[in-house]
């Protein structure tokens, strides 16, 4: 499933702020005096639902590179092919890739726990001002147009953190919800588009159940409030990141958003992939030699780059596997030879292969 979109919306915290204020009728408490007071954001629906609002706003790029730069240093992180690579594919063709991942998302949801962690002292200090017994004390969880942060990634981050394990105290024991709110990430089903409203209830709501009551009626009216209406659902299949288009592209930009919308060899083996991508790699090859055969075919250089862009996309969105990597006279030849190419051709390639080797011998630091 592939969602796109061609303006960016506004930011959503501005518009969660504005929901809160006039359709729950909210009060901004967080008017700090001194830096040691600590105060929630809002209080809603006379008192009922307190709120501390918490924007995913910073892009965590620079973490994920940060990983993969580590992920280099290993002999075996996957050879790069092309621009871009599914990371997670990636690692799961390396050694303990659940010990790998874990950590991945540990370093992507660490700005979650230093908000989980905030609220709680924010939420404590409120309680200690406003006893109040009948209270949903709820952290809003706003994605600021992120696509990393998959709704699934989010929670299973939230779980982890404010689950409970036995014999050991609740973390956040002043959290009773958390709700995550994204329009990066849609689903679509019968002609409808959906966006995720994550809810996720700690260890002192499990059973109450007249708090979930409250926090379905704040889902409701949320939907309501975006011109749509409210879906129940126990799980998160089929959300995807929504992909920006841009309004203008370069050519191979334009090359690769046209595989995305109609991937063509998404359907093929990992071994048959290879054979493709070592037909497209050859004849971009053959394209750039100087000295041609008289007899040899002619290849439209645009189609060529553009199918060599489709096949790193798809090799890219597999995880660059281990049927591609590396190159062979053995499979140039082969590929060659399912090409249907002249013999003069595969003569000269075969030229071109021992000459690279000899450079390669008085060069060896080079590829």
């Amino acid at each position: 499933m592939r969602i796109e979109r061609y303006e960016t919306p506004p930011p959503l915290t501005p518009r969660v702020i504005e929901f809160l204020m006039t359709e729950l009728k909210g009060i901004c408490v967080d008017d700090v005096v001194s830096a040691e007071e600590r105060r929630i954001d809002y209080i809603c629906l006379s008192g009922l639902f307190a709120v501390e609002l918490k924007s995913l706003e910073g892009s965590p790029q620079e973490r994920i590179d940060n990983f993969v730069n580590n992920l280099r240093k290993r002999d075996d992180y996957p050879q790069p092919i092309g621009p871009s690579a599914n990371l997670e594919r990636m690692v799961l063709q390396m050694e303990k890739p659940e010990r790998i991942l874990s950590d991945l998302r540990s370093r992507l949801g660490r700005p979650i726990r230093n908000h989980l962690d905030k609220a709680n002292d924010q939420f404590a200090s409120h309680e200690k001002r406003f006893p109040r017994k009948n209270v949903v004390r709820t952290v809003i969880l706003v994605n600021e147009d992120h696509a990393e942060y998959e709704p699934t990634l989010v929670e299973d981050c939230i779980r982890c953190e404010i689950g409970t394990r036995h014999g050991e105290p609740m973390k956040y024991s002043h959290i009773d919800m958390v709700l995550y709110l994204t329009e990066r990430h849609q689903a679509a089903w019968k002609d409808e588009y959906y966006y995720p409203i994550l809810a996720i209830s700690g260890p002192v709501c499990q059973d109450a159940l007249w708090k979930r009551t409250v926090i379905m009626h704040v889902m409701q009216r949320w939907a309501l409030f975006k011109g749509g209406v409210a879906s129940a659902s126990s799980g998160l299949e089929g959300f995807v990141p929504v992909a920006d288009v841009p309004p203008a592209m370069k050519r191979h930009e334009k090359w690769k958003l046209d595989y995305e919308r109609d991937p063509y060899f998404r359907h093929l083996t990992d071994e048959q992939l290879a054979d493709v991508y070592d037909e497209i790699v050859l004849l971009n090859h053959i394209r750039l030699l100087r000295m041609m055969p008289e007899d040899s075919p002619q290849f439209p250089s645009v189609d060529v780059m553009a199918h060599l862009t489709h096949v790193f996309t798809e090799v890219g969105a597999r995880g660059n596997p281990a049927s591609v990597q590396g190159f062979s006279l053995k499979r140039d030849v082969a590929a060659a030879r399912r090409l249907k190419l002249p013999n003069s051709l595969v003569r000269m390639l075969r030229k071109d292969h021992a000459r690279r080797q000899r450079h390669s011998a008085k060069s060896p630091g080079t590829t």
